[in-house]
Formats: structure tokens, C-alpha cells, sequence
């Protein structure tokens, strides 16, 4: 399903750009760029919970029906504190003008876009249990029509703001607002779904903790958000709002296949947590498997965002004309994210996650070191190649190592 979604969400993602760029200029792709991204800078927010939520549920048959239930209950009344929490601090610090001092955009709209975006941003966190309740009964396919539609909804209304005379703040905080809807509709699905679920086991859950997993899954998520995106701030920072609607315009061709990945990626959680008691041969079948499948999709991104990216960009781009070689970086990058997810997947247990976490803490250090070493001489295509050398060198071949261990036993 994110196959048919996918050109569609694409095209609707660079029509939306371009009338960001046309009415805006280059300060409001910046902004739109920044203000689009907070989910995926602050995926943390609820603390790892959800990770956790995802591998009981996906696990249930090893549990008791009261232990499952109790949990999610638990999970869901900590992430709506948070929420709230994270809400009512984006309007304050809003409310002194504060935000343009941390995004590094001066002006009143980037204020408000940005408070708005975050207090948003705040009430989805619980509501985003509900894709994470589903993921682990293996409705991805509900998943991925839920935040499809969503997302194509969300550059349609900025398509509309921009082309009608709308202030920038109005434009830009759209797909927020569209995405608490689609959160809402997600999380009253998840409820109705497990409602009905009666595939639970008999052990009383004493070998899994919600908390500790959650706290390995908080550094995951945490680490993710400033390997990936750090790049994009310090090009902020150091006010090269050019090389930022750059990066923003390449980003926007990037975005739909990391999306299709991290779907397609997802879905084998719960696979994996299904045969984690299995057999070695079972195990090693399964890895193969995706291994191939996602390393062969790898290829036709780097190919396309290599060769196809910057002739369409020339002729849906207006305004922005985007560097060659940040698009091939951009396709290096999904190549070697699509080859880690199997992996990663493969160790999303207590014990793997807690392996992972130290792997992606360090390749936050790292990416930013990188990208901040080399982003005088490369400018945006440093914000690539920091993440991307990190990726490959502290979170894949360690990942690799571990899982041919693990295969062994």
C-alpha cells in the first residue's frame, strides 16, 4: 500500500515546496523544513514507551492477558503527562518570542509556526500509542493508510495556504494539525482492535520490564533524531539559509522512500519477536530473507534519487536548484538505511535494544562531529555524510556482527 501512496505523496511533497519557495522565498523553506521535521527530532517523547508497547503486544502470546492490558494502560497514562506537558511549554516558550532564538530564524511567523507545531506535536504523543499498538498486532497495512493519507493531506493544505495568500505560520503548521487528526483516528482503531484480541499466553511477565526497555528505546530515540537531522540545525545556526533550502529541497525526495523503508522495516518487529523463541535455522531464514529484499529496494533509491532526483527537481523546483552531488549522497544514505533495518529489527529484544542504544548514542556524537568538521568545505551536503558515515561505521557492521553471533547460538 505505501508503494500507491508513494508517488502520490512525492509529487504532492514537491508541489507543496515549491509553492512554499514562490510565496515565501528561501526563509520559508528554511522555516517549513525545520517546523516539518520536529516529529522526527523529537521522536523520544514518549520515552521509549512506545518501542516497549510494540513488543508486548507483538509478544502477547508469551504473557498473560492482565500483564499486556495493564501495561498499555500504564504507557498510555505517562504519555498523556507528557503531552500535555510538552503542549503547554511550547506555548509559553512561544509566548516570550523564545523559538526563533532556538531554530535560529528570526521573525514573528517562525514564533509562532514553531510554537504551534510543537504544542501539536505535544497532544499526538499519546494518541501515537495507537500506531504502536497496531504495529505490534501487525496491522501495518493500517499503519500505512492511516499516515499516507495523512501526509498527503497535510502538503495539500499547505498547497492551498501558500497559493491563497496565507501568512507563513498558517501554511507551515498544517501537517501538524492533520496528523493529530490522523493520530486520534489511529489510536480509536488500536482500542476497537485489541479489544477483540484473545492470543495471550500464561506467563505472568516477570522476564519483561516496560520501564527498562523503554529507558534503552529513550536512547535510541533520542540519538536517532540528532544523527539524522543535527546537520540540518547547524546549517541553520550558521546562517547558510540557502544551503538549508538545499538540503530541505533534497530532503523533500529523500523523505518518501526513508518513509517506505521505516513502514516496510517496522512490520518485521513483530516478526521477529514472534520467532525469538524459535529455532537458529527459522531465525537465519527470516534475516536472509529481508536482508535481500530491503538491500535490492536500497539499490533502486540510490539509483533513482542518483539519476532521476535532480531532472525533476529542475522542473518542479522554481526557485531552488539543488546540487547533483546532494542528491547522490542523500541516495548513499537510504541504500545503507535500508541494508541496517533487518538487522536492527533482528536485536529489538531487551537485550538487542540495549546493544543498539549504545551503537546510536554514538553515532549521534559522531554524525554531528562530522558534520560540523566539514560543513564550511561541503556545506549542505555535510549534513549527508556525517549521519551517513556514522550509519555505516558504529551501527552497521557492529549490528551485522551481532546478529551473525546470535544466528550461531
Amino acid at each position: 500500500m505505501k508503494l500507491i501512496f508513494l508517488p502520490i505523496t512525492a509529487v504532492l511533497a514537491l508541489v507543496a515546496l515549491n509553492s512554499i519557495s514562490v510565496a515565501f522565498s528561501d526563509v520559508g523553506v528554511g522555516l517549513y523544513g525545520l517546523v516539518v521535521v520536529i516529529p522526527l527530532v523529537i521522536p523520544f517523547a514518549d520515552l521509549g514507551l512506545g518501542g516497549s508497547v510494540t513488543e508486548v503486544v507483538a509478544a502477547r502470546r508469551l504473557r498473560q492477558e492482565h500483564f499486556v492490558r495493564q501495561r498499555i494502560r500504564n504507557a498510555t497514562a505517562i504519555l498523556v503527562c507528557i503531552g500535555l506537558s510538552v503542549a503547554v511549554c511550547a506555548i509559553l516558550v512561544g509566548s516570550v518570542q523564545g523559538w526563533s532564538i532556538v531554530i535560529g530564524i528570526d521573525g514573528r511567523d517562525a514564533n509562532i509556526a514553531f510554537s504551534l507545531a510543537l504544542a501539536l506535536f505535544g497532544l499526538c504523543i499519546p494518541l501515537a500509542l495507537g500506531y504502536r499498538i497496531l504495529l505490534g498486532l501487525q496491522r501495518n497495512t493500517t499503519v500505512v493508510a492511516i499516515q499516507s493519507g495523512a501526509g498527503a493531506l497535510g502538503y495539500i493544505w499547505i498547497i492551498i495556504a501558500a497559493k491563497t495568500g496565507c501568512p507563513l505560520w498558517l501554511s507551515v503548521v498544517g501537517p501538524q494539525l492533520v496528523a493529530l487528526v490522523s493520530s486520534a483516528t489511529a489510536f480509536a482503531i488500536a482500542i476497537r482492535v485489541f479489544s477483540r484480541v484473545d492470543e495471550f499466553g500464561t506467563g505472568d511477565g516477570s522476564d519483561f520490564s516496560l520501564f527498562r526497555m523503554a529507558r534503552s528505546n529513550l536512547v535510541v530515540l533520542m540519538s536517532i533524531p540528532i544523527a539524522y537531522q543535527g546537520g540540518r540545525f547547524l546549517l541553520a545556526h550558521s546562517g547558510r539559509i540557502e544551503e538549508l533550502a538545499h538540503y530541505t529541497a533534497a530532503f523533500a525526495f529523500y523523505a518518501p522512500v526513508a518513509a517506505l523503508v521505516a513502514s516496510a522495516g517496522q512490520s518485521l518487529w513483530p516478526r521477529f519477536s514472534g520467532i525469538q523463541s524459535g529455532s537458529s535455522a527459522e531465525f537465519k531464514d527470516a534475516l536472509r530473507s529481508a536482508v535481500l529484499l530491503f538491500t535490492s529496494f536500497g539499490s533502486v533509491a540510490l539509483l533513482c534519487l542518483s539519476l532521476v532526483a535532480k531532472p525533476i527537481s529542475q522542473i518542479v523546483l522554481d526557485e531552488i536548484d539543488v546540487p547533483w552531488a546532494l542528491f547522490f549522497w542523500f541516495g548513499l544514505l537510504a541504500f545503507f538505511v535500508s541494508v541496517q533495518y533487518p538487522f536492527g529489527m533482528a536485536l529489538m529484544g531487551p537485550s538487542g535494544v540495549r546493544f543498539q542504544s549504545v551503537c546510536f548514542a554514538l553515532m549521534a556524537a559522531s554524525s554531528i562531529a562530522l558534520s560540523w568538521l566539514t560543513i564550511d568545505d561541503l556545506g549542505s551536503v555535510a549534513a549527508v555524510i556525517g549521519p551517513l558515515m556514522s550509519l555505516v561505521l558504529v551501527v552497521l557492521v557492529p549490528a551485522i556482527t551481532r546478529t551473525m553471533v546470535l544466528g550461531r547460538r
